[in-house]
């Protein structure tokens, strides 16, 4: 009101004057408050307060910061900011562009051609454009790398811009930087790192702000940002978005006492780390830093990301604009699986001298990863579910609503009731309705993988949809075998005897794979339906002989493929149908899994390819990671056998066995894709496997066995998903009743079965050289050095092993007319 009466006294007596303020104060001297955080411990932390007036700056322009940074000396002084100052400048203050930059023939699309995956393989680059680009990206280093030296005060006046450069304090003491806005530390020269979570990615050289070595340091009323040249902007170069970008504010190197207060963070993936290597014991005792009053705006991730440390955070905020894929701020995991939250504690300021209390600290190293790298090799192995599901803009006109991820899910790992062993979930997520008459079922093969059906034959009995009516096995199980609460089904060496005395309506088959066709037809022309395990048969012959008795004799078969049940199988399907990752050009399939010896004394027929003149197959491809083959082709939208136009297969072992323990394959398509999926049982960390969709504008990647997809795409940060999944049997029960769709009818593994008709007829697998292995005496398994990174490297550039450097390895290759 006071405001409005000298506003119209001020107007009526025609006065040439405003309403009175008072002058901006100077706050170029101004120190840390005695309570503000760790920069206050100790000494405190004042900066250039001590300067005389002959080191006291007011810089407008590029030229004139460097003269008064003094190539960051100690000397105290004071720089102020005027107006915009931009470091990507000659010494005339002409720009330079990237192009200015560039010398020794770089060239990106030079680069570009030199170090494709798909050609140079998963070697980091060298020669002549890797040279050139390291000279480039020199010579803008010297114009963009600023040295603020210790006892240096740099502020803004006004709304002062410094865009284009890295303010580095590096190993020096007593700093403050204020009021200033700092954009865009664009890289004209990113490396390709090929190797980098066994995946790749493009690595950047410069943050805003990167402290290291440095202590008493207060960051104050800062806005650090990509605002100029957004990542989002930026194409997609071998699969990945051409980052330009680093981070926002980087403490790390042992940095120490830092307060970062009332400052603004935004539009950036990786906004703060604060440590530096998972190895870097020296960061113990130090980092000690405040967060207090500032906002993280449409971030990642890293707000902030801590390894090492005490940190103590309290009164930030964080915004999320309406309609943005939601940022993964509120978790974040590392390569073993343990959630990190971001925190906002109403911590009290620590005093000058004393510890902050109730600080948040990291006394552990946890390894970190950019969000594209940290999923190469597959998900961690104990990885925690996500806490906040994923939203984005829409997909081709359609939201991210049209590929719903559960809301309910259940935990992984939950003990069935009365189940003896751990079953995979406690309710997959099921339309089923308890039956008033449950269906009485057989079991054929209740021990090694067999224990997984009791457990979930018995989660369904709790539910009353089936009822386990009898057990096939050579020898009778013991009662402590059968989970608590089935009873005492029917025991019987005998299946067709057994499938008459109980009456069954459906059989489980989980046998040795020789034996799943004759007891497929057994089951068949008893009428009783059939749950096969994977893979259906050992040969495609076996396999028609198989599908074609059942559908004559009227019964239903489901194939045991699990993945397939997944919800995220058709959210992935209606993804790519949109559009979402542009156009797809193929599908790579990795399985890095571990084997002990004695996994293949198991059983006779463990680790061979014939057994008494009869086909086992029982490979690393067709057995134990044959789920990821199959998902790949159904992904890929190529299930039947027609769909197939060319397989080409690398079968090798490390092992003392007949079949293969490490190979690849190659499966071409009608619609002119590729397929490429390759899996090893010696691996150096065995992690889970994950199938990936290649597309023009970004990658989907499915985690099969935990339900979990990532969506990268341009111009959008990483999407993270989970969706819930129909059981198999239950689904088959559902068919039953009410017609419900059959998941995984033989037909759909059409074109898996021809994989295993390549592998069947390929020679004999290559024996790895003894020179390219080696015993874990420990764990008592062998395992190849590399391995990891090749199977990632084969599902991430759609190459073979032979085609990545692997000398071993022999590739075959078989002509459509392979299958009879």
């Amino acid at each position: 009101m006071r405001l409005r009466r000298i506003t119209v006294m001020t107007a009526a007596f025609g006065l040439l004057c405003v309403p009175a303020r008072a002058e901006a104060r100077d706050i170029s001297r101004d120190t840390v408050a005695a309570d503000d955080g760790w920069a206050a411990y100790g000494a405190g932390t004042t900066g250039g307060a001590a300067a005389d007036d002959a080191h006291v700056f007011t810089v407008t322009d590029r030229a004139g910061l460097v003269r008064a940074l003094d190539g960051g000396s100690d000397t105290p002084k004071i720089i102020r900011i005027a107006g915009t100052i931009d470091a990507d400048t000659d010494d005339d203050g002409d720009h330079l562009d990237c192009a200015d930059y560039a010398t020794d023939g770089y060239r990106l699309k030079k680069y570009l051609a030199a170090y494709d995956p798909r050609t140079w393989g998963p070697a980091r680059p060298s020669g002549a454009q890797e040279e050139a680009r390291q000279a480039s990206a020199a010579r803008q280093a010297e114009r963009i790398v600023l040295p603020v030296g210790s006892n240096t005060t740099i502020v803004g006046l006004d709304r002062a811009v410094l865009k284009g450069a890295s303010l580095q304090v590096r190993n020096a003491d007593n700093v403050i930087v204020r009021n200033l806005d700092l954009r865009d530390a664009y890289d004209c020269f990113p490396v390709w790192q090929p190797n980098t979570g066994g995946l790749g990615d493009w690595k950047t050289a410069y943050d805003n702000i990167w402290l290291t070595g440095a202590t008493h340091v207060w960051v104050d009323h800062v806005t650090a940002s990509d605002e100029g040249h957004p990542d989002s902007a930026e194409p997609t170069c071998f699969g990945r978005n051409y980052l330009r970008h680093d981070g926002l504010l980087d403490i790390t190197n042992g940095s120490d006492l830092v307060t970062v207060s009332w400052s603004r963070f935004a539009g950036h993936d990786k906004a703060m780390l604060i440590g530096s290597g998972d190895t870097a014991t020296g960061d113990r005792g130090k980092l000690r830093v405040t967060l207090h009053h500032n906002q993280f705006e449409s971030v990642v991730q890293r707000a902030p990301r801590v390894r090492f440390g005490q940190v103590h955070v309290y009164d930030n905020r964080y915004v999320v604009p309406e309609g943005a894929a939601v940022p993964l701020l509120a978790r974040r995991v590392d390569r073993v699986g343990r959630p990190r939250r971001e925190q906002r504690l109403p911590h009290p300021r620590p005093r000058r001298g004393r510890r902050p209390r109730q600080e948040l600290e990291r006394h552990r190293p946890a390894p970190e990863r950019h969000p594209l790298q940290r999923l190469a090799r597959g998900p961690p192995r104990r990885l925690q579910r996500l806490q906040q599901r994923q939203r984005a803009r829409s997909h081709g006109g359609r939201g991210l609503d049209a590929y719903p991820a559960r809301k309910d899910r259940q935990r992984r790992g939950g003990r069935p009731r009365g189940g003896t062993r751990r079953g995979r979930r406690e309710d997959p997520m099921s339309t089923a309705e308890p039956m008033s008459s449950p269906v009485p079922i057989v079991l054929a093969g209740a021990r090694g993988h067999g224990r997984w059906h009791l457990d979930n034959i018995r989660r369904l009995q709790d539910k009353g949809i089936v009822r386990l009516a009898g057990v096939c096995e050579l020898t009778p199980l013991t009662a402590a075998e059968i989970p608590e609460g089935l009873g005492t089904p029917e025991q019987s060496a005998d299946f067709g005897a057994l499938l008459d005395t109980t009456g069954a309506r459906i059989a489980v088959i989980c046998t040795p794979i020789p034996t799943h066709t004759d007891l497929a037809l057994i089951a068949a022309r008893n009428g009783v339906h059939l749950l096969l395990e994977k893979p259906p048969a050992p040969s495609y012959a076996e396999f028609r002989r198989m599908a074609d008795g059942v559908a004559e004799a009227g019964v239903v078969c489901q194939i045991g493929f699990q993945s397939l049940g997944s919800h995220a199988v058709p959210a992935i399907r209606a993804m790519i149908g949109d559009g979402v990752i542009g156009e797809v050009a193929g599908v790579g399939g990795a399985g890095a899994w571990a084997r002990p010896e004695a996994y293949y004394r198991r059983a006779p027929w463990a680790g061979r390819r014939r057994l008494n003149g009869v086909d086992v197959i029982d490979g690393a491809l067709t057995n134990p990671l044959a789920h990821a083959v199959a998902t790949a082709l159904a992904l890929a939208g190529a299930p039947r056998a027609t769909d197939v136009t060319g397989i080409e297969t690398e079968l090798a072992h490390a092992n003392a066995i007949e079949s293969d323990d490490t190979s690849c394959v190659r499966v071409r398509t009608a619609d002119g894709r590729e397929i490429v999926v390759a899996a090893t049982l010696c691996a150096e960390d065995p992690d889970d496997p994950y199938v990936v969709v290649h597309g023009s504008r970004g990658r989907i990647t499915y985690w099969y066995k935990q339900d979990r997809v990532l969506l990268q795409r341009a111009g959008h940060g990483p999407e993270e998903f989970e969706y819930g999944r129909t059981d198999l049997l239950e689904n088959l029960v559902e068919h039953l009743a009410d017609g419900s769709a059959l998941l995984v009818p033989p037909a759909v593994t059409e074109s898996f079965m021809r994989v295993v008709e390549a592998i069947r007829v390929a020679p004999d697998p290559v024996r790895v050289p003894d020179d390219a292995w080696r015993l874990l005496p420990d764990e008592e398994r062998r395992v190849v050095p590399g391995i990891d990174g090749l199977v990632a490297a084969a599902a991430d550039t759609l190459s073979l092993y032979s085609e990545l450097g692997a000398s071993w390895a022999f590739t075959t290759a078989h002509p459509k007319e392979v299958s009879p």
